[in-house]
């Protein structure tokens, strides 16, 4: 007969509480926070969401909730999803002013999302003390006009602090960190001697910086 020690039965046990509590991975997760405008914040902040799957994610039974270090225990939704809302396969899905019914908190303070009461991603920011507000450790609190986002689309380590970082230059519904990021800049056009015979070959010359 085979005998497992009280000490080996307590690790199993532990693992096994352990393996339960952990969240599952979650496609869809928080991308991209724009909490202090300048000026009046409600009716300018914006919140991103990434879906990093492999497919479109419908979003009816999503929902984006707040709350700051002052009253942990109460979360306060500021969207819902609807049936008709969905999100393309590595794309982003912003969440526009006009769409949240609250304001975001400045630092310290924490944003979920969860989908039918399941939390599915979980962003605190700014000088948080509450361990159930942050995984790992809070994102750093930015600066006015500035964003929080993902240093990498839809990636997550399990650390706030690891995964986001200040962006001094936000970028709502499209990716933070782009393969490509092209911009076209203005410039002159200087046609010698003079405009060219309708037909003729024109060589034009373009400047590309990475």
């Amino acid at each position: 007969m085979f005998r497992v020690s009280n000490s080996v039965m307590a690790v199993l046990t532990a693992g096994l509480l352990l393996l339960v509590a952990a969240p599952a991975a979650a496609d869809l997760v928080l991308n991209e926070v724009f909490y202090d405008p300048a000026g009046t914040d409600l009716g300018h902040e914006w919140v991103e969401l990434w879906n990093a799957g492999s497919g479109p994610l419908a979003l009816d039974g999503i929902a984006v909730e707040t709350t700051d270090a002052a009253r942990p225990e109460v979360w306060t939704p500021v969207f819902r999803g609807s049936a008709g809302d969905s999100v393309a396969a590595h794309a982003a899905f912003l969440i526009p002013p006009t769409a949240l019914t609250g304001a975001l908190q400045n630092g310290p303070d924490a944003i979920r999302l969860v989908r039918d009461g399941v939390v599915l991603d979980l962003l605190g920011y700014g000088a948080l003390d509450v361990p159930a507000l942050f995984r790992g450790a809070p994102a750093p609190d930015v600066a006015s006009e500035h964003g929080l986002a993902r240093r990498v689309d839809g990636g997550d380590t399990g650390s706030n602090a690891e995964d986001w970082e200040e962006e001094a230059a936000p970028t709502p519904g499209r990716p933070n960190h782009p393969a490509e990021r092209i911009e076209l800049v203005h410039g002159a056009l200087t046609l010698d001697p003079a405009l060219p015979w309708p037909g003729e070959a024109v060589r034009l010359r373009v400047r590309a910086v990475n």
